[in-house]
């Protein structure tokens, strides 16, 4: 398998400046990151996009359940000091 040729600072920089032209920049940008920082082939790369956004979803929930939490817990409090 050929190797892609080695890019110099001022292409990096020209190829890291291209996502923001685009209507996705944070993902554009976080695609060609996983390519060049982590050598990750472009067949690999949905895998890794997949699992993180289910992540974010999962810890989306959790932070939404533990603001409910933090909720319940002040109303409590507040009833408490109410009916002392």
């Amino acid at each position: 398998m050929k190797q892609a040729p080695e890019l110099n600072d001022k292409q990096v920089k020209k190829l890291f400046n291209s996502p923001k032209m685009t209507k996705y920049e944070t993902r554009n940008r976080l695609i060609l990151s996983l390519s060049y920082f982590a050598g990750n082939r472009a067949i690999e790369i949905p895998a890794y996009v997949s699992a993180m956004s289910s992540m974010v979803m999962v810890l989306s929930r959790i932070q939404s359940s533990l603001n409910l939490i933090r909720l319940r817990v002040m109303n409590h409090k507040q009833w408490c000091y109410q009916h002392i």
